[in-house]
């Protein structure tokens, strides 16, 4: 499994390391602090005292500036990896086999992209930047506390050696509280999802309390989980603190000692306590970090194998020269048998006609020419090669697919055809004329949403013009005529016979002067 959230980390390379410089400046002069405050104490007049001064305000002004250019680099970084992130979430989703799509919810898909890779920029890129910048300065306070005294230096490293007790006291609390605010989160945005989408449906039938009610049992659980990762983090946050507080009264009470036996000097006590804060500090909000980055553990691993996810055949330039012929096809979704040893042959340029009630087996027909689903047993063939030896990307080309819902873009007519080919005037006439888009009282070139609603029958004939346009071999209707008129009906069956195309369509009932027409007949209601 590839580490892809690691991969587009470090993916530029250059500006990491600005970043990571940047981080390491900003320590220097943050930890620097302590050597001005000694520079100052140690002032023997009021005239050094007024030069002193101007040149700690020209540091800190410096020390100013490098920590605004540090967070602006830090925050942009992050944030760019974020997007490439939720990018490559969505395009890994979008080529993923419909099989493979299919076992999760869409939902779940728009959770990981919005909510998840936040997740992963806030807990984990953000972190180990933080991470980096706290060893920076727990560093240098080493140094400096050694340039100060070696005995509170050493005592120092020793003391802080307990900060490891966080991480293995709330690693599982961290990774279970995580992991519950994951999945509970994605089971509201399903909720969220399917409730807006039947928003005429609770309209028509009084169901908003109902509604509400399912909602708000999705929030709470939410919340709650939402509570036990903060909870999760504020108690790893308290314990840290009281270890902090422990090694600072240590590292007090080993000064004062020195101080008495006249090993240290008591002016140097204001600059141990600011490099003691130096070096305690990291440590705790390593160990807080750590056990944050630690908590999303099973997260990023879901992500990576997720973004993994690669397709075993290469490509292939398929062509249709003679037929493709299913071959004692079986299917059933759990104990229902669909299809039945069914056998088909299609061969190229003919018109077929599948007719049969919900549940017959008409979709599912079109589903396994796309390669959305694989049968139980059987197999096809297309010119007596093997189906299994392709996925879908060799075998969508061939076709293309008018379904019984087409979905506009909101853009133009005219968008709506070509899609993302390339403008062909001969062709797109020939679309609109044979699909019958041609008569619908549209500006063709402005978008849709700032004219007129188109009717359905309007819709399904943009549909079926951008299934011609595509220009492939193969159309699949499914329901064409569900929404047109019975003059637009007429229209569609009599233009269908004059395409030089292979033609599949899928439909409950069909007039039998139309029937007359096709090549072959198939009524699955009959089987």
């Amino acid at each position: 499994m590839k580490n892809i959230i690691n991969n587009i980390f470090l993916a530029k390379k250059n500006k990491l390391t600005v970043v990571v410089i940047l981080k390491f400046i900003v320590a220097s002069l943050t930890v620097g602090i302590a050597l001005v405050i000694d520079y100052l104490i140690n002032t023997v007049s009021v005239d050094h005292l007024i030069k002193k001064s101007i040149l700690v305000l020209l540091y800190f002004l410096i020390y100013i500036l490098f920590q605004v250019v540090e967070q602006r680099f830090t925050i942009k970084y992050v944030f760019d990896a974020s997007h490439k992130l939720r990018m490559k979430m969505f395009s890994t989703y979008l080529i993923l086999p419909s099989t493979k799509f299919k076992e999760n919810d869409s939902s779940l898909y728009i959770s990981r992209m919005i909510n998840d890779s936040f997740v992963v920029a806030n807990y984990y890129y953000f972190n180990i930047l933080e991470i980096i910048d706290l060893i920076f300065t727990y560093i240098i306070a080493v140094v400096i506390a050694f340039y100060i005294n070696w005995i509170i230096a050493i005592t120092l490293i020793i003391v802080s050696l307990i900060f490891v007790i966080p991480p293995i006291m709330f690693d599982k609390r961290m990774t279970k509280s995580q992991n519950e605010r994951s999945r509970t989160i994605a089971e509201l945005t399903k909720e969220l999802t399917t409730t807006i989408q039947r928003h005429e449906l609770i309209i028509a039938y009084e169901l908003q309390k109902m509604m509400i009610d399912k909602i708000n049992e999705k929030s709470l659980k939410f919340t709650t989980a939402l509570k036990r990762n903060f909870n999760a983090m504020h108690d790893n946050w308290i314990v840290s603190l009281v270890l902090s507080g422990l090694i600072q009264a240590i590292v007090v009470s080993v000064a004062v000692y020195l101080v008495l036996t006249n090993k240290l000097a008591i002016t140097s006590i204001p600059s141990i306590i600011l490099v003691t804060s130096f070096l305690y500090n990291p440590l705790p909000s390593i160990a807080e970090k750590m056990s944050v980055i630690s908590g999303i553990k099973e997260l990023r691993k879901i992500i990576n194998n997720e973004l993994s996810f690669e397709f075993k055949q290469a490509i292939i330039d398929l062509s249709f020269n003679n037929n493709i012929q299913f071959h004692d096809i079986s299917v059933k979704f759990d104990d229902n048998v669909v299809l039945n040893n069914f056998n088909f042959r299609i061969e190229k340029d003919k018109k077929y006609l599948i007719l049969g009630d919900n549940g017959s087996g008409k979709t599912t027909i079109l589903n396994l020419l796309l390669k959305f689903i694989e049968p139980n047993s059987g197999c096809i063939t297309i010119d007596d090669i093997n189906y299994e030896q392709f996925d879908y990307r060799s075998i969508v080309p061939l076709f293309a697919y008018v379904n019984q819902t087409p979905i506009l873009l909101k853009d133009s007519i005219q968008n709506n055809v070509i899609l993302d080919k390339q403008f062909d005037q001969k062709l797109y006439e020939y679309a609109i004329n044979i699909s019958g888009v041609i008569n619908i009282n549209r500006d063709f070139t402005k978008p849709i949403e700032e004219q007129n609603p188109l009717s359905g029958g309007e819709v399904q004939k943009i549909a079926i013009a951008r299934a011609l346009y595509r220009n492939v071999p193969i159309i699949l209707f499914d329901e064409p005529t569900s929404a047109i008129d019975s003059d637009g009906e007429m229209h569609f069956f009599n233009n269908i016979f004059m395409l030089n195309n292979t033609v599949i369509c899928i439909a409950h009932k069909v007039n039998e002067k139309y029937q007359r027409k096709f090549d072959h007949v198939i009524n699955l209601s009959s089987d």
